[in-house]
């Protein structure tokens, strides 16, 4: 077994003497044991009753959990024994209400992508040889706004949650297109079978309908892009859906500026959809993470990285392109998992073995920072 020098301060000052450990062993039995020979000679580390005792190998604090080979430490530095204030225990914060602020970034990429779709249909004046009838226009629009709304919300999740945008964009893209040709041959064809069995004054009901089963189609079809982390997304997406749809037809219907109101429903619809797809998700989950500070400093809006944790879920943390911790959740319990190397600091502790995270906790990876925020308590 190798013979490690191990240094402590007593009242006739700093000391060093030799003591072997074995590697296979965890550390703290073996300190412990250096203490009780420290005594039996009457020698006693500088301390007060409340302090503890902390090991340094090489300016880190060590687990002494876990045993000095799994540390990867060695005989060529000097192990330091340390009393030091014992930490007071932290008053973990209440559990608070709040919104993910992935809520408000979906429907505003939602809302973006639909307003792109207006722009391109409102260019569109007139009847033609490729849109022929208002049927074939209805289709049009539908896959427009399933197209943007589809590609802007998707794309942007992607780019919060920091997996491949341009597959996120294209998932967003193609089930868009087919909610948005669905849904509006399935309102145009609900339009025309209400229209001449309802007065004419009625015909504002028609409109709200087709709307209605607009959004609830695309909502539908979209949160299929996240059936395997959270199959509910699909019904989320749909009422959410319904209910911007409806909201938008009444609107349409208004009179006045009919473009204004046009802008305004599509707004509306793909705002509603992305809430939809997305909000309820996030309240569902576990903890919410999320980039507070970056490398340039505070995170806004158009930059903003967060990930709602749910149970069998986890999440890398990068540093410099490679992994420097995982967040795992099992059982509403959440903790990190930091890889070698280091430089993980939860909560201003540095952390070198797995370690359970409570609410409101700041996970620090060089100059980045996350906060960690429960939703649900923890189970017994």
């Amino acid at each position: 077994m190798p013979a490690y020098a191990v240094e402590f301060t007593t009242e006739r000052g700093l000391q060093r003497t030799q003591f072997t450990l074995d590697d296979d062993r965890p550390l703290g039995p073996q300190v412990r044991q250096i203490l009780e020979e420290l005594r039996g000679t009457g020698v006693v580390i500088s301390g007060t009753a409340e302090d503890e005792l902390s090991v340094v190998w090489g300016g880190r604090d060590l687990d002494t959990t876990q045993a000095p080979q799994q540390l990867g430490i060695s005989p060529q530095r000097t192990i330091e024994l340390h009393m030091q204030r014992r930490a007071r225990a932290v008053k973990i914060p209440a559990l608070a209400p709040f919104v993910p602020k992935g809520a408000y970034a979906a429907a505003v990429s939602g809302m973006a992508g639909a307003l792109i779709a207006w722009f391109i249909c409102s260019t569109i004046t007139d009847l033609s040889d490729a849109l022929p009838t208002y049927a074939r226009l209805d289709l049009a629009e539908g896959g427009m706004i399933g197209v943007f709304a589809g590609g802007c919300i998707a794309g942007s999740d992607a780019l919060r949650r920091r997996t491949s945008i341009p597959l996120g964009a294209l998932f967003g893209v193609v089930l868009g297109l087919v909610g948005g040709v669905a849904g509006g041959a399935a309102g145009a064809g609900l339009g025309g079978l209400l229209t001449p069995r309802l007065a004419p004054a009625a015909f504002p009901l028609a409109r709200i309908v087709a709307w209605a089963v607009l959004g609830t189609a695309l909502g539908l079809t979209l949160g299929m892009r996240w059936w395997q982390d959270d199959e509910r997304r699909t019904v989320d997406g749909a009422w959410y859906g319904a209910l911007a749809g409806v909201i938008a037809g009444l609107l349409y219907s208004l009179p006045g500026p009919s473009e204004f109101w046009q802008a305004l429903a599509f707004a509306i619809v793909g705002a509603g959809v992305g809430a939809g797809v997305c909000a309820p998700s996030l309240r569902r989950s576990v903890a919410i993470l999320e980039l507070e500070r970056g490398a340039s400093g505070s995170v806004g809006l158009t930059r903003l990285r967060e990930w709602g944790l749910l149970n069998g879920g986890s999440v890398p943390l990068e540093r410099d392109g490679s992994t420097a911790a995982t967040v795992v959740c099992e059982t509403t319990r959440c903790r990190i998992v930091p890889a070698s190397g280091g430089g993980v600091r939860v909560s201003g502790k540095s952390i070198s073995a797995p370690t359970e995270l409570v609410n409101e906790d700041r996970i620090a990876i060089g100059d980045a920072q996350y906060r960690f925020r429960r939703r649900r308590r923890v189970s017994a």
